[in-house]
């Protein structure tokens, strides 16, 4: 039977006899690193992240191999140690968890109507349905790892569509509330966007 243990390393180690061993943890050169009011150390709570978040498009069940690139990416991108790796024989293979993220063959599908039907809403003529459109569009940024920037090309560019000047204090009241929900959907576009470049963003849009 696998044992798989996380220790004050911390580490996450399979034991499997004749297919080898994996063992993954921060480099040894570096002290844990826990972010202020973080309940866990970086790599921990990245790795538990992880796991409890799955990823997306991926299969059924998670294997070593398929989690290390995620995790490494997801450190060094908050510009923390690269983790390390170690491993032998064919344990790369071994499924570690299921993926929680796994959605079956027509993961894909589902993600494709879901962007057909946000940008759809992006184009509506009520400012309110874009603003629950351009919210939409983020929670499928982060979800769709595959095609994220193709999401993330769908809100710049909505940013870039011509828009009316303020009328001014003297407008019409009708047309003063219309600039400013316009306004509204754009600078929610803006504050998305920018939350999402953050060292501390939970799930990263940079390239």
């Amino acid at each position: 039977m696998p044992e798989l243990t996380i220790d004050g390393g911390p580490r996450i180690r399979a034991g499997l006899g004749d297919p080898g061993f994996s063992d993954l943890h921060p480099p040894a050169f570096c002290n844990p690193l826990a972010p202020p009011g973080e309940r866990y150390t970086a790599f921990t709570g990245a790795l538990l992240g992880l796991l409890n978040k799955g990823i997306p498009d991926g299969p059924e069940l998670l294997t070593f191999a398929q989690i290390y690139p995620r995790l490494q990416y997801t450190l060094t991108s908050r510009q923390l140690p690269r983790p390390r790796q170690q491993g032998s024989d064919t344990i790369a293979h071994l499924a570690l968890t299921r993926n929680l993220a796994y959605t079956g063959q027509g993961g894909t599908r589902v993600f494709s109507e879901r962007f057909t039907a946000i940008k759809t809403q992006l184009s509506n003529a009520q400012p309110a349905v874009r603003l629950a459109g351009v919210h939409a569009m983020a929670g499928l940024t982060d979800d769709w790892e595959e095609n994220r920037q193709t999401c993330v090309d769908v809100l710049c560019t909505y940013l870039r569509l011509p828009y009316d000047p303020d009328p001014g204090e003297e407008a019409d009241p009708a047309e003063r509330t219309a600039y400013r929900a316009n306004r509204e959907v754009r600078h929610t576009v803006i504050e998305v966007i920018n939350a999402h470049l953050q060292a501390d963003a939970s799930v990263s849009w940079h390239a």
